[in-house]
């Protein structure tokens, strides 16, 4: 599939009703594919109850652990610990407590077994493991049932075919910060504009190193307002460009958490790019009453995100009008 594909409704994403030869290992993936989002539709609905699903799963569980930790292909084992955490998601609204004993041991045993495996569900495993196997065998992991069954297919593989595009954008950007930065940065904005339309493994320690180097000054931002990084009003303008671009991701992320969680969205307003740019400053991420993702504020995390960009925004427009420690 590629980008001219997403969101026409073409293909179901559990079109096919049996592992065809060579497709995904994982005991679990007739019942992830098909069974669970239709038990999550009925949660919803109150057909069901999370008692309910729990003694139906823990038989199940019970029934293909010894075939599980008798297994040790690595990638079988992505796609189960893949399978396992979509599980454990879905009792994500009534607390992991709600979810049945056998499968935190499971996922325990899995990540004792193989050490690379994430015990969450990270965006690797959500978008890079489950958009590989989509690739590879057709098969695609979702918790919605229904037309939503493919908006969120196509939101997956929409994260997972922009991601090298965005990997080039973040080294050209990083590039402008390097002691040997670029001798043409416009060139590199102009790079990073056509590039951009919670990163994988492979990236996280560079990520760890550029956020430490940030803090210490060396990002984008600080090198301007010290004129470390001088750009004429050309160069201003394309990183504005590169700025709107991020601000439009950002506002469509956005969008789409306020649709998936609306309970981390209470209080509707303030939430435009006028409502966020007027917000005074960063919120506490940690505001526990809002929670998301780990216990932090999803609503912050990503409204703060957005301030943070329009703030920079408004320096490059108007210098000094932005609040310095911005």
């Amino acid at each position: 599939m590629n980008s001219s594909q997403l969101f026409d409704g073409v293909a179901h994403p559990r079109q096919h009703t049996s592992p065809a030869p060579g497709r995904s290992g994982s005991p679990l993936r007739d019942y992830v594919l098909r069974s669970l989002p239709a038990a999550l539709d009925d949660l919803s609905a109150g057909h069901l109850t999370y008692h309910q699903l729990a003694d139906s799963q823990a038989q199940m569980l019970r029934n293909i652990t010894p075939q599980c930790l008798s297994e040790d292909d690595e990638r079988t084992a992505r796609l189960l610990q893949l399978d396992l955490l979509f599980l454990l998601s879905g009792y994500a609204p009534a607390g992991p407590q709600a979810a049945p004993r056998a499968l935190a041991e499971l996922i325990s045993a899995q990540c004792g077994r193989f050490p690379a495996l994430d015990p969450h569900l990270s965006y690797e495993l959500l978008i890079d493991v489950n958009c590989e196997e989509h690739r590879r065998s057709g098969d695609i992991r979702v918790f919605s049932a229904g037309r939503d069954a493919l908006l969120e297919r196509d939101f997956y593989l929409g994260h997972h075919l922009s991601e090298p595009w965005a990997k080039s954008a973040a080294y050209g950007l990083r590039s402008l910060v390097l002691p040997t930065a670029a001798a043409r940065p416009a060139a590199v904005l102009d790079d990073v504009v056509e590039y951009l339309s919670y990163f994988p493994s492979w990236s996280r320690p560079a990520i760890a190193r550029w956020r430490g180097d940030s803090i210490r000054g060396a990002n984008v931002s600080q090198r301007l307002r010290e004129g470390r990084l001088v750009l004429d009003r050309a160069g201003r303008a394309r990183l504005v460009r590169v700025i709107d671009k991020f601000v439009d991701f950002r506002m469509a992320h956005l969008g789409v958490t306020r649709h998936a969680l609306p309970e981390a969205f209470r209080e509707r307003t303030g939430l435009t790019r006028r409502g966020i740019r007027e917000q005074g400053g960063e919120h506490d991420i940690l505001d526990g009453r809002d929670p998301g993702t780990s216990g932090f504020s999803v609503r912050h995390v990503l409204t703060n995100a957005v301030y943070r960009l329009l703030a920079l925004r408004a320096y490059l427009i108007h210098p000094g009008s932005a609040p310095a420690n911005q």
